[in-house]
């Protein structure tokens, strides 16, 4: 049995491939140089709490943005939603309509979310992005950036 996890945190419970004299940093998963945050513990399905739930907003033609922090957020313990398609980034142009049911449906995702993190490449938000994060605000939940913002 292999161990996906090479070093975790202090925390109650943690897969028998963690060592003891491992429990101190962070999860690393090979080939991504994705490391969970430090204030976030590495925990086990046995420890009876329902992950929260982020959704992720930003521009589709950062597909490489989004699965990298779908990946730092899912090691932190967290449940991800994110678009489905990244018409931008993978050069397919939607139709107009197609693309007002992505917006609905992204909508949809913020309200099964607990918290929605901006993914503000480089400081910018865009039109659709904004509109999320209006939507979000609007619906009290709790707003994460990628970069500071003024």
């Amino acid at each position: 049995k292999k161990c996906p996890v090479k070093t975790g945190f202090t925390v109650q419970s943690l897969p028998d491939c963690v060592s003891s004299e491992n429990r101190i940093g962070c999860p690393i998963i090979s080939g991504l140089g994705v490391q969970c945050t430090p204030d976030y513990a590495f925990m086990t399905t046995d420890t009876h709490m329902r992950p929260t739930i982020v959704c992720l907003c930003g521009s589709t033609k950062y597909k490489d943005v989004f699965e990298k922090v779908t990946a730092e957020e899912t090691l932190a313990y967290r449940i991800v939603l994110a678009p489905g398609t990244f018409g931008q980034a993978d050069g397919i142009d939607f139709s107009d309509d197609t693309l007002k049911m992505f917006d609905e449906l992204h909508r949809r995702k913020i309200d099964l979310a607990d918290e929605v993190l901006i993914l503000n490449v480089g400081g910018r938000i865009g039109k659709s992005t904004s509109g999320e994060l209006e939507y979000a605000k609007k619906h009290k939940k709790l707003i994460r950036y990628l970069e500071p913002v003024d």
